[in-house]
């Protein structure tokens, strides 16, 4: 975690509006003139309200000039907001390449891995954004792939919950543990399966995610049949790496039950194709069956019935 901000001082407070007013017109000139005019010059004052320093608000905005001006005052590229990010996880939120590059590229350099409150660091930033241009030039200035958040969730897992496959490819080329999982038993695995995103489960799949694992909610299969955006093929490949059919999750429900929950025929449909167990029953006593009945589902009550004995 990088250091704390200075406060400012209390007559200096309604300036911070007017300073911020100038950095994003981009006017490098009256920026530095404010700033020795009105702050002693000092580049790293910091607003109480959030805690941006004028270099965090540049390179929010992408102004380069006033990045490097600032730079050249010696301001401090580690001197975080209040929420723990640094003016290189700013610039990155907002894509900002051109800035990101100076930040890296700096004489007095960056720690690439620090992290802000909530633990996320900069190549997870990137990964949120499904940036593959930054997320690799993050690994080649020695990101750590393998860094958790306070929630136990990691780059790998950001770029799969944001379908990039090409991140995900960069993160995994670079040794991102496929096998991490964040506090509730999801390893990226689980994303792209509730997206049915094939591209990345086939990707994940062949590299060794271990489609067996349950989470606390229950499998990746059971992901897959609650999606949205459900696609046969994600449950095809699924089984194919061996995640169990029939597993159950805390409450007691199967993948087919959880698909008639969710009215998905289709899902049914290819459950049924790979011999799922219709003669289960949760927790509650009841099967795919019932909970279909008790939805008014004729067209899966139909098929269900069909497959039951």
């Amino acid at each position: 975690m990088a250091g704390m901000v200075p406060e400012a001082r209390s007559e200096d407070a309604g300036l911070f509006p007017k300073l911020f007013e100038l950095i994003d017109s981009g006017s490098q000139a009256s920026v530095l003139d404010m700033l020795d005019d009105k702050f002693g010059g000092d580049p790293n004052v910091a607003d109480e309200a959030a805690g941006t320093t004028p270099l965090i608000a540049a390179a929010r905005e992408g102004k380069v000039e006033i990045v490097q001006a600032l730079m050249d005052k010696t301001a401090d590229l580690m001197k975080t907001d209040l929420d723990g990010d640094s003016p290189l996880m700013v610039a990155i939120s907002q894509n900002h390449m051109q800035v990101v590059q100076m930040f890296l590229k700096a004489d007095r350099g960056v720690d690439v891995d620090a992290s802000n409150k909530i633990g996320q660091t900069p190549l997870m930033k990137a990964a949120n954004k499904a940036n593959v241009e930054c997320v690799k030039v993050l690994l080649e200035s020695r990101g750590n792939p393998n860094a958790k958040t306070k929630f136990g969730k990691t780059a790998l897992m950001l770029a799969a919950e944001k379908s990039s496959l090409d991140s995900a490819a960069a993160l995994l080329d670079a040794g991102a543990d496929i096998a991490m999982a964040d506090d509730r038993g999801f390893t990226a695995l689980f994303p792209a399966a509730f997206r049915c995103d094939v591209p990345m489960l086939g990707m994940l799949l062949t590299s060794k995610a271990d489609a067996t694992k349950k989470a606390q909610p229950g499998t990746a299969l059971m992901m897959a049949v609650e999606s949205p955006s459900f696609k046969p093929e994600s449950v095809k490949l699924l089984l194919e790496h061996g995640c169990p059919l029939d597993e159950v999750s805390m409450e007691g429900d199967t993948a087919l039950m959880k698909s008639v929950e969710e009215n998905n025929a289709d899902a049914i449909a290819a459950l049924l194709a790979a011999k799922a167990d219709a003669t289960k029953s949760n927790k509650e006593g009841k099967t795919a069956l019932d909970l279909a009945r008790e939805r008014g589902l004729k067209g899966i009550e139909e098929l269900l019935a069909a497959a039951s004995p």
